[in-house]
């Protein structure tokens, strides 16, 4: 009834709501630092910087820490973002419009060093049958295993979807409710250092009621 195309995009679609609206999905990428260029790009599947760790080797590693414009350039405009250079930068600042890192100071004279950057992220979609939800992807202590439990939350999401578009009402409505309530479980449980500061529970696909 309906193709393996549409439904994997459904999939494809929650995984995606799932990420961004639960912060469980962690993500690295790893940027060779070049000398003389204080800005890098941020891959696209990165939505929120946790940490930025430099590696000067295998064995030397150590966190940056992140810091307003202001206070790297001395300028509320922005300008003249990085005017020192050392060897080393402690710090970097993150230009979330324009999806980028500022390393400060500017990298001078650096060479076989890199930064890896640490982000709640997008998950690669899914393509084939044997694809697995969240695959490949870790949350903080190493085990993409965490996510398993919440498969079911991606079907609760196609469910939900094809009913709205069989005009069946009622049907949609549970399985959106049964959705909401599992990401609002799933943000608890990946997100507990916020709970003490009052931060809103989700309440996702408020503009599709029925």
């Amino acid at each position: 009834r309906y193709s393996d195309t549409f439904l994997t995009n459904l999939a494809n679609e929650a995984q995606r709501d799932i990420a961004i609206n639960t912060y469980a999905v962690q993500r690295s990428t790893t940027l060779a630092i070049v000398s003389g260029q204080p800005k890098y790009q941020i891959p696209s599947y990165c939505f929120n910087i946790l940490y930025l760790m430099r590696e000067v080797s295998t064995t030397q590693q150590y966190l940056l820490s992140e810091v307003t414009r202001e206070k790297i350039s001395g300028d509320i405009n922005g300008e003249n973002l990085l005017v020192e250079t050392s060897t080393s930068p402690f710090y970097y600042y993150v230009d979330r419009i324009g999806s980028y890192v500022y390393l400060y100071p500017t990298p001078s004279g650096v060479s076989s060093s890199s930064v890896t950057v640490v982000c709640n992220g997008i998950s690669e979609d899914m393509s084939v049958d044997a694809d697995i939800p969240f695959y490949s992807l870790e949350y903080s202590n190493g085990s993409d295993k965490l996510l398993y439990a919440y498969h079911d939350l991606i079907i609760k999401y196609i469910v939900y979807k094809i009913s709205l578009l069989e005009g069946e009402i009622p049907t949609a409505n549970m399985y959106k409710t049964e959705y909401v309530l599992g990401i609002n479980s799933m943000f608890r449980v990946f997100n507990t250092q916020f709970l003490n500061q009052e931060t809103p529970i989700l309440n996702t696909l408020t503009k599709e009621t029925p």
